[in-house]
């Protein structure tokens, strides 16, 4: 490592033509002098490149340098200024640093907003990317390119400049600016400067050309040449550029890394736009890498050979002359080889090439996923104790602190790592690790650069083989840049918490008011299209922004809590499709806010802006990551657009991307969401292909243990919000073979999920199904394939069981009470009279005691969870007692419970003991009647309750369920009647009349209501001489009760019946599942694991003879008839079997069903025209009566040839 210290900068290699290359490095004599400001050792891989694109779209390379540049792990992307500055061009590069999670980008345009009406963007190319809407655009911080240059230029920044130099040339007539660097793509070097072997044939002797940058604006380049506000001026030339294509090489090696690459990724997502969008680009292969190139030499100028020139223009064009000193370099030469490895390039490319392994964990699954564990569990998990020590040590800081300090790094190092790549997520980090540091060593900071010692020692310990100095320099260079970014905040935390909490503890509420008002004054001033996303109350607003303050004074005390509550808050914004334009500019607004109102405060204003800038960077990053491609299709609810979302992911990770989106320590499930959020279709298309079944050679791939395994109540959470997607849900669990054996079809039912658990309880599906209540569903072939197996396996038994004792109680009540005592012949006998005894002693001891424990246990236990409803708004009545048969038991235990205090044998215990035990002596006289009515009441209930056992058989249990139905029919017949009763008994027993049996009211109610059931035997002829006006009366009422009432119920009932007739099978398996539901809640539980077992759920099921498919199921056979299956459901595909792939042949068939789709919505529509059509010709025909025969044949003639290519046209 001491000899690499001494060699040139590796990001700089200088090479004379003609002089001897070394490997790796050029020369020393080679090397000019570092920008001012910069020495060697800080522009090596121990820093960042701060790069300013100044770009155009004339060319698509420009877009393409963008996107190499902004997810490149060594630079770090300031800012974008384009030319000529098109509202166009402007929401294409923020939809791109959108897509990449770079909006902290500062963006400008030429003269904004002078040229936003132009039209710039020409090609197909350009059709690959999004834009913005236009009220983004209006209300995105768009910055005058020429002041944004001057702004963010400095002594230690690189000007790359891929278009005219309209903006730079902007920025030096207005005088101030610095620039530490410029790297231009233009120019020429020709005869003089490049050796003739090296000169392209077609600039063979050409010492000048014309070249389309520095053309463009002719002053603004030679200003920019002759600056001395420019350190260093390096040129790509044109005879240069002009060799670097894109060729199937590099193509084939972008489509390689995108492979590689994990998902969800800011390189993940360039890589994916990038190359897509040269698969459309039809003049892709062969294109000239202009810009490209000239970002390499940026990143890495040993990718050039370059001459120090002094650059002309003549009448032919611009040239260049050998001249030192002038601090303008020129290429003459480029190295293939170097291009590829460049780190611009190498990271997307080269896996193998030095360090990438490291510097991009992410990116190399080569390496990393070998190591990582270890390292993780070796340096980072097991050893944590040891390095702290070694560290504490090494540092002399053996206290208490110093070792928080050091956990708090080992704890967050794995992250930063892992985001090596990114060079915003790992600024990201290091704030909050140094946020963390703070807050637990209370200002004794670890020794950064002994640690560093420490962990390399430790690294090249625990990698004795594989350790090389390729590795020494790659996490040299991570650990520089980590402790660079750490030394910049460090300490400072302390200060600014302090600072924050006294400013905002010392204004008022009126004084918060105005600074909350004031803030959404400025964002809705600044950027109008905000106040489309803040249609909320005042009161609302205000709630927002005092959160805002909250979080700035949160983070310091308490990090580790709000960036978890942070992450939660990010996800929750997801589904509602924020924009993250909009974080930027309220940001903004709140900064300038509390910078005005604590003017004399700057230490609280720096430490209001730093903690937001990290609450805004964590949200924006979180919603950021968390608004991927399915997130987009859902949030629209469109089918189309989740299939063409869901079809770039590869085969082993298809699942993962509907069900779960990580960010952080949370997750967001884009199903649920879908749910939630009312986008039914986009939830139905996510449950329909998971459920799909797909298969290559060696694997099938069915998404239900892993629908089930993520979301364990989604048939609960279906049941309350999305009961339509139900059968979606339960079609998908069933496989039917299209081949059949013998009249026979297998049929895989994969309920595994359905029946039991994760824990290996009883699932709740039934129990939810139950609630919706619904027939229909209860008669899917799936829901009659989980009922039928609990009750046919185990639950029949069970329940049999369970009723048995029920029979006996019958049985004794009916000896004892019905049989026995009304039997003449046998009731005087002693042994009979002892039967009866002990009968109804056992009725009131066992019966009655079990009915009423059994009550009350559920009783209280529904107390205790809550389950309980208010009836007559204050008393609490168990929602046990809802159900029928509930409340039938608790009825017949107070029966009994009254008739054991009525019962005469206990009474005749006392008065006649000689004879007992009997039930007829003198003391029960004033009992007998009250006992029996008490006993007829029991035995209705009791023979009521028996009206359960009709689930056994399904037809049984329908007819009861219908009678119970057209109950309800009769009440509301009866509730007529009695009205028709009270009526006319009341009207008359007003009238004056002489016929006794109508006397009074009563009797008359009496009397009509015989008349209505045929009852009443006396003769209508006697009134007709003696009461006419009664007889009248009589028969109005006959009339509306006999003939109206009657034949209304009758209909009324036929009418229910064909109404529950035709789902009388589903409301019978409703009534069994309910059965069943109640029977598992009190199952023992080796009874149930052993039926579990019994079923085999963990064996794979065959699809076919000879072809084994997945587990989880059960198979049947059934009529091949019952169903029509005319192809196999399971998608099967050929080609490579690899899990990182896409399914290959979705786009093809989701093509071919759109196609159909389209040519059934035309087909539609030209029958409709024809059959209009048709009509008014009729029409015509018929209103102009005798027409003549031309006409009329005519008429004829074109209805009849329209109708023709109609019908052809839907035929085809």
């Amino acid at each position: 490592m001491a000899d690499a210290e001494q060699q040139p900068c590796p990001r700089r290699r200088w090479q004379r033509v003609g002089q001897p290359k070394e490997e790796g490095y050029a020369v020393a004599s080679a090397v000019p002098p570092a920008p001012a400001g910069r020495s060697c050792e800080e522009e090596g891989l121990s820093r960042l490149e701060e790069v300013v694109f100044d770009m155009e779209t004339g060319d698509p390379d420009d877009v393409l340098t963008l996107l190499l540049l902004a997810s490149n792990p060594r630079v770090k992307l300031k800012a974008v200024t384009i030319t000529p500055g098109a509202s166009e061009q402007v929401a294409l590069v923020l939809w791109i640093l959108q897509e990449l999670r770079l909006t902290g980008v500062r963006l400008g345009a030429q003269e904004w907003p002078r040229n936003a009406d132009k039209k710039c963007l020409r090609g197909k190319f350009y059709d690959s990317f999004g834009r913005v809407p236009d009220a983004v655009v209006q209300g995105a911080a768009i910055e005058p390119a020429a002041s944004l240059l001057l702004e963010c230029c400095d002594a230690n920044t690189t000007l790359l400049t891929g278009g005219p130099l309209h903006n730079l040339g902007a920025a030096l007539d207005m005088g101030g600016l610095t620039l530490g660097r410029w790297v231009a793509q233009g120019g020429f070097a020709g005869e003089g400067v490049v050796p003739r072997h090296l000169q392209m044939e077609k600039f063979a002797g050409k010492s000048s050309c014309e070249t389309w940058n520095f053309n463009g604006n002719q002053l603004a380049a030679k200003a920019a040449l002759a600056s001395k506000a420019i350190a260093q001026k390096v040129l790509v030339s044109k005879n240069v550029c002009h060799r670097v294509v894109y060729d199937s090489r590099l193509h084939q090696a972008f489509k390689n890394a995108l492979q590689a690459e994990k998902a969800e990724t800011v390189r993940a997502e360039a890589l994916k736009l990038l190359y897509n969008a040269m698969c459309n680009y039809a003049r892709g292969d062969g294109k000239k890498l202009h810009d490209p190139l000239a970002m390499a030499v940026a990143v890495d100028e040993g990718v050039c050979h370059f001459e120090e020139v002094r650059v002309y223009r003549d009448s032919k064009g611009w040239g260049s002359v050998l001249e030192a000193g002038t601090n303008t370099w020129i290429s003459v030469d480029y190295d293939d080889e170097s291009f590829f490895s460049c780190p611009v390039l190498t990271r997307f490319v080269k896996e193998e090439q030095i360090g990438v392994v490291l510097l991009l964990p992410a990116n190399t699954g080569k390496w990393w996923d070998a190591q990582r564990d270890k390292l993780a569990t070796g340096c980072f998990g097991s050893t944590v104790t040891v390095l702290s020590k070694k560290v504490s040590d090494m540092t002399g800081q053996g206290t208490q602190p110093a070792t928080t300090g050091m956990d708090q790094i080992l704890n967050s190092f794995g992250d930063i790592v892992q985001n090596a790549a990114d060079s915003l997520r790992l600024h990201e980090e290091c704030d909050l690790l140094s946020l963390r540091i703070d807050k637990v060593s209370r200002g004794l900071a670890p020794n950064l650069a002994q640690f560093k010692s420490c962990m390399l020692a430790s690294l090249r310990s625990l990698l004795p083989k594989e350790w090389d100095t390729n590795y020494e320099v790659a996490w040299n260079w991570l650990w520089d840049n980590v402790a660079t970014l750490l030394v910049q905040t460090l300490g400072s935390s302390y200060k600014w918490e302090a600072a924050v909490n006294q400013f905002f503890g010392s204004i008022g509420e009126d004084a918060r008011y105005k600074l909350r008002a004031e803030i959404y004054e400025r964002f809705f001033a600044s950027t109008p299209a905000g106040q489309e996303y803040f249609k909320q109350s005042d009161t609302r607003l205000h709630f927002i922004a005092e959160k805002v303050f909250t979080f700035s004074i949160e983070i310091y005390g308490d990090p580790w809590k709000l960036i978890d509550d942070l992450s939660a808050l990010g996800l929750r914004h997801v589904g509602y499709g924020v924009p993250t334009e909009m974080f930027a500019p309220f940001v903004n607004a709140c900064v300038e806010v509390i910078k005005d109102a604590a003017a004399e405060n700057a230490l609280a204003v720096q430490g209001f802006k730093w903690s937001l800038g990290i609450v805004s960077k964590q949200l924006v990053r979180t919603i950021a990551e968390g608004s991927t491609i399915v997130m987009k299709a859902v949030n629209a609810n469109s089918k189309k657009m989740l299939q063409r979302a869901i079809s770039c992911a590869p085969r082993g990770q298809r699942f993962q991307w509907l069900l779960k989106i990580q960010v952080g320590t949370h997750s967001i499930s884009p199903l649920y969401w879908a749910i939630e959020s009312g986008s039914l279709a986009a939830a139905e298309a996510i449950i329909h292909d998971l459920l799909l079944i797909r298969a290559d050679r060696e694997k099938y791939y069915y998404g239900n243990d892993a629908l089930f395994e993520r979301h364990q109540d989604i048939i609960n959470r279906l049941c309350r919000e999305a009961p339509t997607l139900i059968p979606t849900l339960l079609d998908g669990l069933i496989w039917r073979s299209a081949r059949t054996d013998a009249g026979r079809r297998r049929v895989n039912f994969y309920v595994k999920h359905l029946l039991v658990n994760q824990e290996g309880e009883p699932a709740e599906f039934l129990r939810e199904i139950c609630t919706t209540k619904d027939p229909k569903i209860m008669v899917h072939p799936a829901v009659v394939m989980v009922s039928d197996t609990l009750w046919n396996g185990i639950v029949r038994n069970h329940f049999l069981i369970s009723r048995l004792w029920f029979l006996t109680s019958l049985l004794i009540f009916m000896l004892s009470e019905a049989i026995l005592p009304k039997t003449t012949e046998i009731e005087s006998i002693w042994e009979v009279r002892v039967v009866i005894f002990f009968g109804r002693t056992f009725m009131y001891l066992v019966t009655m005691s079990r009915l009423f424990i059994r009550c009350i246990w559920k009783c209280v236990k529904d107390y205790r969870r809550g389950k309980t409803n208010r009836v007559m708004k204050c008393i609490r009545v168990p929602k046990y007692l809802n159900n029928a048969m509930a409340l039938g038991n608790l009825v017949l235990a107070i029966l009994l419970m009254l008739m054991c205090a009525y019962e005469p044998m206990y009474h005749c215990l006392a008065s006649t003991p000689q004879d007992w035990p009997t039930y007829n002596c003198e003391d029960i006289e004033g009992v007998r009647f009250t006992y029996s009515a008490l006993g007829l009441g029991a035995m209705a209930v009791h023979w009521f309750l028996m009206v359960d056992l009709a689930v056994f058989s399904t037809g049984l249990s329908a007819f009861v369920l219908v009678c119970a139905q057209v109950l309800s029919e009769i009440s509301r017949f009866l509730v007529a009647l009695i009205f028709l009763l009270l009526t006319f008994g009341s009207a008359i027993s007003v009238l004056e009349h002489g016929y006794f049996e109508m006397r009074d009211i009563p009797n008359t109610v009496l009397c009509l209501f015989s008349i209505t059931v045929l009852l009443y035997e006396d003769d209508y002829r006697t009134l007709m001489e003696i009461e006419p006006a009664l007889l009248m009366a009589v028969l109005l009422f006959v009339l509306a009760s006999s003939i109206l009432l009657m034949n209304l119920l009758i209909a009324q009932l036929n009418s229910s019946y064909v109404y529950i007739y035709q789902d009388m099978v589903g409301f019978a398996r409703l009534n069994r599942a309910q059965k069943i539901v109640e029977a598992l809640s009190n199952f023992n539980k080796n009874h149930w694991t052993n039926f579990i077992d019994s079923l085999g759920l963990d064996q794979p099921l065959e699809f076919n003879q000879g072809d084994v498919g997945v587990a989880g199921g059960m198979q049947i056979t059934e009529p091949a008839s019952e169903h029509v299956v005319l192809k196999d459901s399971i998608l099967r595909f050929g080609g490579s079997c690899s899990a990182e792939l896409q399914w290959p042949e979705e786009s093809k068939s989701r093509g071919d069903q759109e196609k159909l789709s389209k040519i059934e919505s035309m087909a539609k529509k030209v029958l409709k025209k024809v059959t209009q059509d048709t009509k008014k010709k009729k029409g015509e025909g018929s209103s102009q009566g005798h027409t003549s025969g031309t006409g009329a044949g005519g008429s004829s003639a074109f209805t009849s040839s329209h109708s023709g290519a109609g019908a052809s046209y839907v035929d085809e």
